[in-house]
């Protein structure tokens, strides 16, 4: 898409959160599989950043509980510094007028290969038909992050870079090889 419409969508995406209820977000160092079974009724899983590290997301009071029961079994974790449960379905009342906001963008298909934080596999490859849809891109605002499969992905490529952007008290880490002309 263009930079004009990609940067209405930032807009008014920032517009329909910060219309929700505050939330919270927590870093809990388990595997998947090993925190899977302890999520309270409430808490998602946002984002599995590597095989021992995960992040969960929810109502703050809820997160708090799941905090202290899993640092009283020995589990590091750390509540990190959001105003909103990213990456939950505390997210979903702004599902719909978002999707409605996307489609009425004008969409094009990606001129670079990129991997979907949310599948971990590629979004648009070199003669490939795929491309974006408004649901495509509202799962991404959404849905469970797999930054770890991501990282796996392109690392399957002789050339690849991860960036991720975010603000720098948020992100601390990225991911880089020596890149060439795609």
């Amino acid at each position: 898409m263009e930079l004009d419409e990609a940067l209405r969508l930032v807009a008014a995406r920032g517009r329909l959160m910060q219309g929700l209820p505050p939330g919270s977000m927590l870093s809990v160092r388990l595997s998947l599989e090993k925190l899977a079974g302890r999520l309270p009724q409430g808490a998602d899983l946002a984002a599995v950043n590597g095989p021992q590290l995960c992040v969960v997301a929810g109502p703050t009071d809820t997160l708090q509980r799941l905090s202290d029961d899993l640092a009283a079994d020995g589990t590091m974790c750390r509540m990190l510094h959001t105003s909103h449960a990213f990456h939950s379905s505390m997210m979903d009342p702004v599902v719909e007028p978002f999707l409605r906001s996307v489609e009425s963008a004008r969409l094009s298909s990606p001129r670079i290969p990129f991997v979907s934080t949310v599948t971990g596999d590629w979004i648009n490859l070199p003669r490939s038909p795929t491309l974006p849809t408004g649901q495509v891109i509202c799962a991404h605002r959404c849905s469970s992050r797999r930054l770890c499969r991501c990282c796996c992905k392109t690392a399957s490529r002789s050339w690849w870079s991860v960036v991720r952007v975010a603000r720098a008290s948020r992100s601390r880490t990225s991911t880089a090889r020596p890149t060439r002309a795609a």
